[in-house]
């Protein structure tokens, strides 16, 4: 039995919707021999229910049919029907393992749950073993999952929990109770089940592929489900456009049972005992030092940190609460007070796209030689600009700018004066308070400013300081802190990671891992 999360695609929601049942009749397809592309109807009256193909496996009687000096026969599919496919290839029915090549690791398997569905003779690993109770379940399928209408043996975190909500599931790890799930597997006798869809994507109803915007790996709606791809059902070979109303081969047989993956602590832990965890602060799941006495050091987590990384539980981030809140956060920088702050970056620089000291005012003069004072006021040729250069707009007779010129010495802002070619802001002091990143309440204002940064996150809070903390369990709750014990040792047992059913846990024990 093959273990793997669920791949979501068009031809499971197709056979979920039976558009593969009661497909080719009998007959053959016209021309060429099987693993051919054929054209044309098929012989023998109506297909029923069937799906447009390139291709179709020629259907045949016996083995002369078949293209035999190529190494085809007719193969037998039970109540599937026969085709022409290589020889190496047709199933083989069985009762018992003496119809198979057990030396090539070949056994009398089930493997389907579909009623009727025959025995047939495959590697012996993809076989399903049929149970009543985990007793009957070995090696690596120690569970009889009952997920199923007839129970199978499976591994642990391949038999999600039945539920008809959320409530009954591990939400602080991300399960859903998917209630769609009969698109994936038809032999269910669960109503819905815990899954996780980052491992296991739960099928999403639709009534048109509108409805499946913003999904990059199912776009389409096909039969009222969410899908990769939609195969077009059809009666005859004409309900298609340059394709041929058929089915599959490798839908003759009963399809394997779907398994369900579910993220689980895995692994063996490295750590033997919990003095061996003294050094690491006796943080490992299972180890505490609540008998002893010490002090809690270290800095926790900020919840915007702790949110990011654990989901802002309550066991990793026990300070913080959930929920969007935005805020600039940093430090401005390089500069933390307007006295230290250049002249040249005394308030905001114009043409920065990171102002620096914003908040801080220059105090000064403006020198030089203006514009105007160099090349006179006549080349100024609109209103705005000459009165702007201290000179004077007349409007009798032609338009002319004359008069003599305003110094620079007439620019009373480093703006104005910047913005006049030949003069200079001469800064004697720079005063002021620099602009804190908290200050700023908008994303444009934030990012204006240079080491402001603006965040979004679902956590929030203010998590204690680790020094406040007066026990171990309180202590090593907050991410980032750790107990010192002095003398005290580190009691307690290890956690085995099978035990463990959080991933923030799973991931803080040496040796485990979340998958």
């Amino acid at each position: 039995m093959k273990k793997g999360s669920v791949v979501f695609v068009a031809l499971a929601v197709a056979a979920a919707l039976g558009w593969f049942q009661g497909c080719a009749g009998s007959g053959s397809s016209v021309g060429g021999s099987s693993g051919a592309s054929h054209s044309g109807t098929q012989s023998g009256g109506p297909l029923g229910n069937g799906i447009c193909l390139a291709s179709c496996d020629k259907e045949c009687a016996t083995d002369n049919d078949c293209d035999t000096q190529r190494g085809d026969l007719c193969c037998d599919y039970g109540a599937g029907g026969k085709v022409c496919q290589s020889a190496k290839t047709c199933p083989i029915f069985c009762t018992t393992d003496t119809k198979c090549d057990t030396t090539m690791g070949q056994g009398c398997v089930i493997r389907s749950l579909a009623p009727m569905a025959q025995k047939v003779c495959e590697p012996a690993a993809q076989g399903i073993k049929l149970c009543q109770a985990d007793s009957d379940c070995s090696g690596s399928s120690t569970k009889c999952c009952t997920i199923y209408k007839t129970p199978i043996c499976t591994a642990a975190n391949d038999c999600p929990t039945a539920c008809a909500s959320d409530a009954a599931c591990n939400t602080a790890n991300g399960e859903i109770c998917c209630t769609s799930v009969a698109v994936l597997e038809t032999n269910l006798s669960a109503q819905g089940l815990c899954l996780n869809p980052t491992a296991t994507p739960c099928p999403k109803a639709c009534t048109q592929s509108s409805d499946c915007n913003g999904s990059a790996t199912t776009p389409l709606c096909c039969g009222g489900f969410c899908a990769a791809t939609c195969p077009k059902s059809c009666q005859q070979s004409s309900d298609c456009t340059g394709q041929i109303c058929c089915r599959a081969a490798s839908q003759l047989l009963p399809a394997a049972p779907q398994i369900f993956h579910v993220p689980s602590c895995s692994g063996t832990a490295t750590l033997s005992s919990c003095l061996q965890c003294q050094g690491s602060g006796c943080m490992c799941p299972g180890c505490g030092t609540e008998a002893g006495t010490g002090t809690c050091l270290g800095n926790p987590l900020t919840c915007a940190v702790c949110g990011s990384a654990y989901s802002c539980n309550m066991t990793n981030c026990p300070d913080c609460a959930s929920g969007t809140v935005t805020a600039c956060t940093g430090n401005p920088s390089p500069y933390a007070s307007c006295a230290t702050c250049p002249s040249t970056y005394c308030g905001t620089p114009i043409g920065m796209s990171n102002g620096y000291c914003v908040g801080c005012t220059s105090i000064g003069s403006c020198t030089g030689s203006s514009y105007a004072q160099r090349f006179g006021c006549t080349y100024n040729t609109s209103a705005a600009v000459c009165t702007a250069s201290g000179c004077t707009w007349s409007d009798a007779g032609l338009p002319a700018c004359g008069g003599p010129a305003a110094p620079c010495t007439n620019y009373a802002t480093p703006t104005s004066c910047a913005a006049d070619t030949g003069c200079l802001w001469q800064t004697t002091a720079c005063t002021g308070t620099v602009t804190p990143c908290s200050a700023n309440n908008t994303q444009q204002m934030c990012q204006s400013e240079g080491g402001c940064i603006w965040t979004t996150t679902n956590c929030s809070g203010t998590p204690m300081a680790c020094n406040l903390q007066t026990t171990a369990s309180s202590c090593q709750a907050r991410t980032g802190c750790s107990w010192n014990a002095g003398l005290a040792s580190c009691t307690g047992a290890i956690t085995p990671c099978a035990m463990i059913s959080s991933q923030a846990t799973c991931m803080m024990q040496p040796g485990c891992s979340w998958k």
